[in-house]
């Protein structure tokens, strides 16, 4: 005979769970993990892969099937950002465990509200677990109950006439059971065979959405680096810029400084913080230093005066430029100070150094216009000289030549020699002849008396005397 089994036994209580405030992803992928993993609980083979339950604590809140997956899918929403609160199916048909043991029961519920599922709970909704339309089919045996049926009906056909009406009532309800199980079977076949293509075609469009939710998720990874990466470069030349930066409100109370504004105010960075800028300005230019700030509005550079926390006064350039909102709102200020002390100090050097070489300079013009009137002075004077000496050389020439008188010189230091312009007259040459060298001028002496010209010459050298000589010469023409 046909033993149904209790409820008990047909229940899976180790369902696939998931909290509500997890991402339909995470789901997915559960299923995803499960699809090959099949649990036999009571020689009943639960198929964990198709649904999960949203429980919360011991709480169950919903249900999410493959049909879930394909609907949410259809969407086109990003899967990792949405929640199983706002897909999962509810409210769900649940039945209470202490309700009824009955197994027909479960298929009563079922085919009443045509689901495939039905949590099991108990008198305080905390789940225990589930039956699905696939165990229930396997617990119920189908082909065995059909063979039993059919097994009594051979055997009720050998009873007697008495019995006939009974075995009539008999073959009609084995006929409607016979008849309603084909169908139901028929029905659960073609609805595993659609729900197992819709399932597979799930899984290929969850592999792909994987894969490329993978490769998105590689590319914000890198993307993030390269950002961080930028960031820590610029906070980094912020950090350790040479110059001072800060970073204001609109009312110049200091949000950011870098190491430089810290060593030019004497105060540390994280002090620095939430103070006003104006109480580092020095007295005499911190009126201006607000009123400038209550009418910027694009970029500016200034020259003040900064007094550090150690009470030191130095000047600074400082740049500034505003931050705007969308709306154009002045929201902030950057600040760029740097110290200019050194050069205000080589700046006065220049102009005090300036005024010294401007006096030099008109002393030393001064100077040059005397020595130059002095030289015009001297130039006069050696055209003077040079008119006489030219008038003088003229004269010497005339009396030269009305006395038939010529000079001779020579250098004996050089071996050089010279002579006025009419000695060559003398000779018989030209005027204004070239002196010969001294050997070309023996050879103007007379044979006979150039050993008396050149022992003249000796004595005249080694005595220290004036030297004094008679001889003849030969002219251009030998005599």
């Amino acid at each position: 005979m046909i033993n149904l089994p209790n409820l008990h036994q047909i229940i899976h209580y180790s369902p696939l769970t998931i909290s509500p405030d997890s991402c339909v992803m995470d789901a997915i992928n559960l299923m995803n993990q499960q699809q090959d993993h099949k649990v036999t609980v009571n020689n009943l083979i639960h198929q964990v892969t198709d649904y999960v339950l949203v429980v919360e604590g011991k709480q169950l809140q919903g249900i999410f099937t493959i049909k879930d997956v394909l609907r949410v899918i259809t969407l086109n929403t990003d899967l990792s950002a949405v929640k199983m609160a706002d897909v999962m199916t509810q409210p769900l048909i649940t039945l209470k465990y202490s309700a009824s043991e009955h197994i027909l029961t479960v298929f009563a519920l079922l085919q009443q509200h045509s689901i495939h599922y039905l949590p099991i709970v108990d008198d305080k909704d905390n789940l225990i677990g589930i039956v699905t339309e696939a165990n229930l089919l396997q617990a119920l045996n189908i082909e065995k109950m059909i063979g039993v049926v059919e097994a009594l009906q051979e055997n009720l056909l050998d009873l007697k006439t008495e019995h006939i009406p009974i075995n009539e009532q008999l073959e009609v309800i084995r006929k409607q059971t016979h008849n309603h199980l084909q169908e139901w079977a028929k029905k659960q076949v073609d609805e595993n065979l659609q729900i197992n293509r819709e399932l597979q075609e799930t899984l290929e469009e969850l592999q792909i959405a994987e894969e490329e939710l993978r490769q998105q998720n590689e590319q914000l990874i890198y993307s993030r680096q390269i950002t961080e990466a930028e960031r820590l470069r610029y906070q980094n030349l912020f950090e350790f810029a040479p110059n001072g930066y800060l970073v204001t409100d609109a009312l110049g109370i200091i949000q950011q400084a870098n190491h430089g504004a810290a060593s030019l105010l004497s105060v540390r960075q994280d002090h620095l913080v939430g103070k006003p800028l104006v109480v580092f300005i020095a007295e005499e230019d911190s009126s201006q230093f607000l009123s400038r700030l209550k009418k910027l509005h694009e970029f500016q550079e200034w020259e003040m005066n900064f007094r550090s926390r150690k009470g030191l006064l130095f000047s600074a350039s400082v740049r500034v430029n505003s931050m705007v909102d969308n709306e154009g709102k002045r929201t902030g200020c950057l600040w760029s100070i740097s110290d200019i002390s050194d050069r205000r100090k080589l700046e006065a050097a220049l102009r005090q150094d300036s005024d010294v070489l401007e006096v030099r300079v008109k002393e030393r013009t001064a100077e040059l216009v005397i020595a130059n009137k002095r030289l015009q002075e001297e130039i006069i004077e050696r055209k003077h000289i040079q008119a006489s000496l030219q008038e003088s050389e003229a004269r010497l020439t005339l009396a030269l030549e009305a006395g038939n008188i010529g000079i001779w010189d020579w250098h004996i230091q050089t071996n050089e020699t010279l002579w006025s312009p009419t000695m060559g007259l003398m000779y018989g040459l030209p005027l204004n002849s070239s002196c010969p060298s001294i050997e070309d001028s023996l050879n103007l002496i007379y044979p006979e008396d150039r050993q008396h010209f050149q022992n003249c010459v000796s004595h005249s050298l080694e005595k220290k005397v004036d030297f004094v000589c008679e001889h003849r010469i030969v002219d251009c023409d030998g005599k």
